[in-house]
């Protein structure tokens, strides 16, 4: 299990480690800003993780903070039908999975958006990859 879920099989897939508890984005990131500036893709999950429980839940700020610090679009994704699917399922193809791509976020339109929202003191990332997770909630309800 620690084989599978303590990193081993994710860095075989192309999956790289984020510094947890640091409480600061530049720290915590500093693996994927470091792929970014080399012209790399990354699929994040806002909300740091997969779901354990097949909802979305609040997203972490950090996906905002890497569009902003290396200056990228985020593409939102939804991806639905996916939830507790076995190996089984996924490799001899008894389920469909959807999968909907959003229009790419600039770091305008986040701002835009979270200006009209935001008060004094609240976390402006935290507010911005929010507006990104309402955007991958709409695209799972597509068809």
């Amino acid at each position: 299990r620690q084989l599978i879920y303590g990193g081993t099989f994710f860095k075989l897939w192309g999956a790289h480690q984020i510094y947890s508890g640091l409480k600061d984005y530049e720290k915590s990131l500093v693996n994927h800003i470091r792929l970014l500036m080399t012209g790399k893709n990354l699929f994040v999950f806002p909300e740091g993780h997969i779901t354990r429980d097949g909802q979305l839940h609040s997203a972490h700020g950090g996906i905002a903070y890497l569009a902003e610090r290396c200056k990228l679009l985020i593409v939102p994704i939804g991806i639905s039908r996916a939830y507790n699917i076995s190996i089984k399922e996924f490799f001899l193809r008894r389920r469909k999975i959807r999968i909907n791509f959003g229009h790419p976020i600039d770091q305008a339109e986040l701002r835009q958006e979270v200006a009209r929202k935001i008060d004094l003191g609240q976390h402006v990332y935290k507010e911005e990859a929010e507006y990104v997770m309402e955007k991958v909630k709409e695209l799972m309800k597509s068809p």
